[in-house]
């Protein structure tokens, strides 16, 4: 199965779940660039904002097109119990859909619901698996579980969805 990660990471967390998946899979992984200004307190007062608003924002230039893919794997942090914006644009400027998509989360807090239903709205697409990981599981090593159950729901529950929480 010809699959892509694609992810937008401001601390470098959602990126060490992405780089992790995509190594695991096989998979090409592409970065989605932001390039408004998000950097130190202001970019992360900013970045609340705009996530929590629904903002789009201008993102840098995307190589791969997900309609060219069986699975098109997306991950997020989670601003202000939304997704970033970075990933709001990327999904909001698709053309054609994957066939199949998951998603993961990264959350500093426990309660992703709303940023999960905020994915699958702007996505138009019920993901195959979901996973949300905490920003303390990712930093202290403790994500192995939930990546191998998330994992375990691309290879085999093409039909399930819902978190591997």
């Amino acid at each position: 199965m010809k699959t892509l990660v694609v992810y937008y990471s401001r601390t470098g967390s959602t990126k060490t779940v992405a780089s992790s998946l995509a190594e695991r899979l096989g998979a090409d992984l592409e970065e989605i660039v932001d390039k408004t200004h998000r950097k130190g307190p202001v970019g992360w007062l900013r970045s609340a904002k705009d996530g929590a608003t629904g903002k789009l924002t201008v993102i840098g230039g995307i190589r791969y097109n997900p309609s060219d893919y069986d699975m098109v794997i997306i991950g997020t942090p989670v601003w202000a119990g939304r997704l970033s914006p970075a990933v709001r644009t990327y999904l909001t400027g698709r053309v054609d859909s994957p066939p199949r998509v998951a998603f993961f989360l990264t959350a500093s807090g426990e309660d992703v619901g709303p940023a999960l239903l905020d994915m699958r709205q702007t996505a138009g697409a019920e993901p195959v698996a979901e996973l949300t990981l905490t920003t303390k599981e990712i930093r202290n090593g403790a994500m192995g579980a939930k990546v191998e159950e998330f994992m375990a729901r691309l290879t085999g529950g093409a039909g399930e969805t819902g978190g591997a929480t």
